[in-house]
Order: C-alpha cells, then structure tokens, then sequence
C-alpha cells in the first residue's frame, strides 16, 4: 500500500419502535387446542409455545395478522406463551396488549457496534489490503447475536474487490439491553462503517469518492471476502450514477447554512443462510368458476408479502388479480412457509407459489390443447381464458376449462415445496464458504443543510436506485424503499436508545425520537431490473437492502458539508456542534 486510512465507527442501540406494539388475544376451543391470534413474523412459534407449556404440537394453532411493523423485533417469541399459559389456567379469552413504555423495555434492539478499518491503499484509490475489527454489544442474552454478528462480518469489506482480508469480530454480553434481529440484520452497521471509510479513503488520497469506489467495486463472477462467487447482476456503476444524478443541481449554501452531500453503495443479503436449509410450501388451485385459491402460512408484516403471492399466481394462471384469495399465516390450516425475515418471503414462498403455479398451469394448457386441437405449447392464459396464440377467437373461459378438468380428473390443484439452496457452511477456520442464496445491489445519494450555529442537520433531498431483479409488485417495491430510507435516515440522524446505569433514558415516544413523514422529503425511488436475481420472474430481495445505504449516504453528506467526519451515529446537533469546534481546535 502507497498508504494506510484508518478509522473507528460508532452506532447505538435502536428501538423497532414499530406502530403496532406486541399484541394478541388467545382462546382454548373445543377441541382443546390453544388458538391463539397475535402480531407475529413467524407462525412456526406454535412449537416454542407447546414445549414451553409441555402440550403436544398439535394442540396449539398461531394465527398471525396483517402485522403494522416487526423490523425483526416479532421475529422472537414476543406475548405468546404468556397468552397461551392464561387462556388454558383460566379457560377464558385473553387479550393482552403492551403499552409501548412495555414495549419499550421487554423488547430486543439493534446491536450498537464500534467498527475499525484500517485499509490500505495506493495512489489510484486501489485497496490493496483491509484489516477490521467488530466489538459488538448483545446485552445481557445472545437471542440471535451470533448469526447478526456473522452477517456484519461476511458484510464487513462492502461491495468492493479486496485480495488481502481479516475480519475480527467479536459479541459481548454486557449489563444492558438485549439484543436480536432487526432489519439489516448487521448489514447496516457494516455499510455504515465501510462506506464512511471508502470517503474517507478518497480523501487521503485526493481523488473523488465515485472514483474512488469504481477502482474497487465487485462485478458479476467475482468473489465476496467469504469466496463466495457472485451469479446475479452486479449494478453498483448503474445504480450510483442514477443515484446521484437524481439529485439534481446543488442547492447553494449561505453563511450559516452550509450544504453537502454524499452517496452510498451497498450489498445486502437476501433469503436465509444456506446451511440452514430452508424451505417453504404453498398450495395453489383453481375453482370451478374460474377463481384461484392460495394457500401459505407467509405473515404479511406490511410490505405485500401476500399480495404479491397473488400476483404470481394471476400471471401463472391467467385469472385477474381480482379472483385471486389468499388464505395465509394459520399454523393448523395453511402449508408452512417459514419466517417473514433475513429478505426472504419472495424468494422462497414466491418461488413455491410459482411453483404449484406452473403445476395447476399446465394441466389446463394440455386440456386446453386437446380442446383446440393443437399442441400445448400453442396455448396461452390470460384475462379468465385459454386461447390459441396468434388467435385468440378460439378461447375458452377458464370456468369452463377447470370443468372439463375436473370431469376428467385431472388436478386443479397442487401443493408445492420449494427448498433454497443447501449448502455445509463455512470453514470455521478460515471463514471461506457460501452463506446466502444471493445478493442486492444498490445506492443512495443524500443532500444536506447543516446550520453552523445550531448544529441542525435538514435532509433536502434524498434519492434511491435499486436493482430488484423484477418487480413482482412495483407499488410495494416502492413503498418498501421509501419506507427503508425513511427507517435508515431515522438512524443517521435521530434515533438513540439510551440506557445509564441499567435505567433507560429513552422510555417512550416522548423521549425516543423517530422521523414522521414531516422530517425527512420523501426518497425518490428509482427502481432498476436486471431480471438476474432468483426469486420468481428473476425477482431479488428488497425489504431489508432498502435500508442500508441510507445513513451512510447522509453520513457522507454531512462531512462533505462541515469538512469534518463525525464518527458516531445518530449525527445530533450536539455532536456536530462538538465535532466543528474540535476541527476549528485542529485547524487553529
């Protein structure tokens, strides 16, 4: 290396702060079967909560709901077993619903992390060699630190070629709050670290930040800091240039107002670790009328989980998206698709749907054949009818053809398992292995005003591009990323769990600050499809990556207002106040 950059970063713990705190009712019916209706991201619970009880698996159905927020934080057991142990002591209905102070202090949070970078680099802006140190904070239970850890660890280097690699991370169990999942699941704290230092970087080195990460960005083939070869599109070049661009002409800065900005590119996981060799399974059928039914314990958390199942279904099947219904999150009726976390409903449970799908599919293209005369392969679906291609007067409604299915006994329905990919694990040794099905890619480019004598830090304009891979649901895809930015730049400038001496300072609303729409301009998103991901359609995981590229990306635009880099998250006027009057020290 011609020379070495080297910088520590800080973040807090957050709250999930979520609108619809812990809640549910729950009842013993008469079969003795503990039911019980919760705001949950995993159904699968029902077995947690019979072993804790001491009751047979089948004596307890979880019925989820359209769940208003999780983030991770109703990935865990949250009022479960509590409302199943009272509804059987007392044998009457119970509700039980958390104020959001219980909130608050019952639940988990993100994981602070401090993050070391020490990088090596020549004169070109090429990093010739990165050694990083984690220390990460699980509170006083691990819950899921280790796999948080692992995914801040794999994550560390960021979307850049780096041949010479060491990662050292570590969790502590500390005095204070717990710890588990929340969206990023580690991601966030290591795009935090490692984007601040690729301008940082930049700066050593008096060349452009872009620059900077175009010697060094990862390209399609290439291999992650784990040797894991990357197959789907790598849209770091498009992705940032449309970024940035979309920001727009500068906005000028005034004697007391001085403006910047800044941009991050991100990589983010999507779908489960591989070794944990998920699956999911959907049922899909056809009715005599034409409509199509699905079936899927997938819990919506509010991001079009099973909106989007319908959707896959319409486009298989030919029925509008009207006729679609979705039954879905009943541990007792529905087939189980596993957890709404780590990005993954879409993929899996997309996938199984697409699946069964294409089962139910072509049985009515072969009967729609024989009824025409033709090969199945000249027939299409759509719009409620079979048809000839390339003329469609010979058609006929798909009531119609599901009947002479039916009389002929051919399967209108079909229930599909879908398993990801699986895989041994790492090398605990060396670390060298595959962890996920795949990866998103994209960017986001911030511009700021920061007040010199307040501190105050105002998001002008904030921009965002991702590659989805296809957008199954463009309208949710859009909310998700709007939402994600939302929650990220809450994160650069904003929120602060804070905990003294055990006592939480934070308690409530009232004290722990999270942006309202009124706070931040709403992020344009700008959403790219390479059709390369391996989700339905060539789809690829958008809920979680749509976070992580925004505070660094505000991190960034800070410096570049003040000149000067503050450390720490969340970037509060006092800290920016702080941090001039030290460079106005160092500059004296």
């Amino acid at each position: 290396a011609d020379l070495i950059v080297e910088n520590t970063f800080r973040m807090p713990f957050v709250e999930h702060a979520y609108l619809e705190p812990e809640a549910g009712v729950a009842w013993v019916d008469d079969q003795g079967v503990i039911n019980i209706r919760v705001c949950t991201q995993v159904v699968e619970h029902f077995r947690s909560v019979a072993k804790a009880l001491g009751i047979p698996q089948n004596k307890v159905r979880i019925r989820g709901t359209m769940v208003g927020g999780g983030f991770g934080g109703k990935e865990d057991v949250t009022v479960e077993i509590f409302l199943a142990l009272l509804a059987r002591e007392t044998g009457r209905p119970v509700k039980l619903v958390y104020t959001r102070e219980e909130s608050f202090v019952a639940q988990s949070k993100r994981h602070p992390f401090v993050i070391t970078h020490r990088t090596g680099v020549k004169r070109d802006g090429r990093i010739t060699a990165a050694k990083i140190d984690m220390i990460a904070d699980s509170g006083a239970y691990p819950y899921l630190t280790p796999y948080v850890l692992l995914y801040a660890t794999a994550m560390a280097t960021g979307p850049y070629r780096i041949e010479n690699v060491s990662v050292d991370s570590v969790a502590a169990a500390t005095n204070q709050p717990f710890t588990s999942a929340f969206r990023g699941f580690g991601g966030p704290q290591a795009a935090l670290a490692y984007e601040q230092q690729m301008d940082e970087i930049a700066k050593a080195v008096g060349l452009d930040p872009l620059t900077v990460r175009r010697a060094n960005y990862l390209r399609r083939g290439d291999e992650t800091a784990t040797g894991q070869r990357i197959a789907s599109e790598v849209w770091l070049e498009e992705t940032v240039t449309r970024a940035i661009a979309g920001l727009g002409e500068p906005t000028p800065s005034s004697k007391t107002r001085k403006v910047g900005r800044g941009f991050a590119s991100y990589f983010q996981s999507y779908g489960r670790i591989t070794w944990f060799h998920d699956t999911s399974r959907a049922w899909v059928g056809l009715e005599l009328d034409g409509t199509a039914t699905i079936r899927c314990g997938v819990p919506d958390i509010g991001a079009g989980q099973a909106n989007s199942l319908c959707q896959i279904a319409s486009e298989l099947l030919g029925v509008p998206l009207e006729r679609v219904t979705v039954y879905a999150t009943d541990s007792a009726v529905t087939p189980l698709a596993g957890t709404s976390t780590a990005t993954r409903q879409l993929y899996m449970s997309g996938n199984a749907v697409h699946k069964a799908a294409s089962a139910v599919r072509k049985n009515l293209l072969d009967r729609a054949a024989v009824h025409f005369g033709v090969g199945p392969d000249a027939v299409d679906l759509a719009d409620g009818r079979a048809f000839v291609k390339g003329d469609e007067s010979r058609s006929i409604g798909l009531d119609e053809l599901a009947s002479a299915c039916a009389a002929d006994g051919i399967p209108l329905s079909n229930l599909a398992l879908f398993t990801a990919p699986f895989t041994e694990g790492i090398d605990l040794e060396t670390g060298q292995g595959d962890i996920w099905p795949d990866f998103t890619f994209g960017a986001q480019a911030g511009e700021v005003a920061v007040d010199i004598e307040t501190g105050q830090v105002e998001v002008l304009k904030s921009v965002a591009c991702h590659d989805v891979g296809r957008a199954i649901n463009p309208a949710a895809v859009r909310g998700q990323i709007i939402g994600g930015s939302h929650q990220g730049l809450g994160y650069a400038l904003m929120e602060e769990y804070i905990v003294k001496d055990g006592i939480t300072q934070t308690p409530s609303l009232a004290e722990y600050l999270v942006p309202t729409s009124c706070d931040f301009p709403a992020t344009e998103a700008i959403i790219l499809e390479s059709g390369s991901g391996v989700g339905p359609f060539g789809a690829k995981g958008i809920g979680e990556p749509a976070l992580t590229p925004a505070a660094p990306a505000v991190a960034n635009a800070v410096a570049d207002a003040i000149g000067i880099r503050i450390h720490e998250v969340p970037i509060t006027p006092e800290r920016v106040l702080a941090a001039m009057k030290r460079g106005a020290r160092w500059r004296g």
